[in-house]
């Protein structure tokens, strides 16, 4: 049987983590009226248009190995690319999207090459895994208008890895910038990329977006989370 005390540090060690983890550098982006997209961009960055937003929080650094192995660990998380058995990777001469066995966020390239290390920023996790982390620490996963506006101003912010590093989950459902009502309601399946270059472009532009499947798990994918700020 568990004395008493040490009963009472066991509950509240998990909350002393979680606040010890949702407390990690977070970056003030003031709200206003922010220009997303480019006209000389590839054709899902155009047209450029104007956009208002609420000022927010950001995460400075992108979410690491250990602190997802956390929530995993706390959670009995199972990741969305360990219940498929796989996860995901570019081909570096076709550009498809191959499978790797066995791949996840502790092995990214698969059990038979080497453990992902703590400080490393975590991959292999799909939009629904991000999201249940982002949950879990208080926070949520930043808009896709959010994270262009945080690469916009990344450097004199000290935001780090919003530069083409690598791609990050962001909570919006993937469209065209002029599609249509319809298909933003009733086809679209898939939630939006940002932060990295997409194949055969060489030079990062924060409008640079991809799409993927909510439960895909990819080696090239990341993600950081964001916060409201209280009036």
């Amino acid at each position: 049987m568990l004395h008493k005390k040490h009963l009472i540090f066991t509950l509240l060690l998990p909350l002393f983590l979680i606040t010890q983890i949702a407390a990690q550098e977070m970056q003030h982006l003031t709200g206003g009226q922010v220009r997303i997209g480019d006209d000389t961009g590839l054709d899902n960055e155009k047209p450029a248009f104007q956009t208002i937003l609420k000022s927010f929080l950001i995460d400075e650094n992108l979410v690491t190995v250990g602190q997802f192995r956390l929530f995993a660990k706390i959670n009995g998380y199972i990741s969305d690319a360990e219940k498929n058995g796989q996860g995901h990777t570019i081909d570096s001469i076709s550009y498809d999207l191959v499978g790797i066995k066995g791949a996840y966020w502790a092995y990214p390239l698969g059990p038979e090459q080497p453990k992902a290390k703590s400080y490393e920023p975590v991959r292999q996790i799909s939009y629904h895994d991000a999201a249940a982390y982002a949950n879990w620490v208080g926070k949520r996963l930043p808009s896709e208008y959010e994270l262009e506006y945080a690469a916009q101003n990344a450097a004199q912010l000290g935001i780090q890895h919003l530069d083409g590093f690598l791609w990050q989950w962001s909570d919006t459902w993937y469209q065209a910038y002029d599609a249509s009502e319809y298909f933003q309601n009733t086809l679209n399946r898939k939630k939006t990329l940002k932060g990295g270059v997409p194949p055969k472009e060489k030079e990062f532009r924060a409008s640079m977006r991809q799409e993927a499947l909510p439960n895909q798990a990819r080696y090239e994918v990341g993600f950081r989370c964001a916060k409201d700020i209280k009036p």
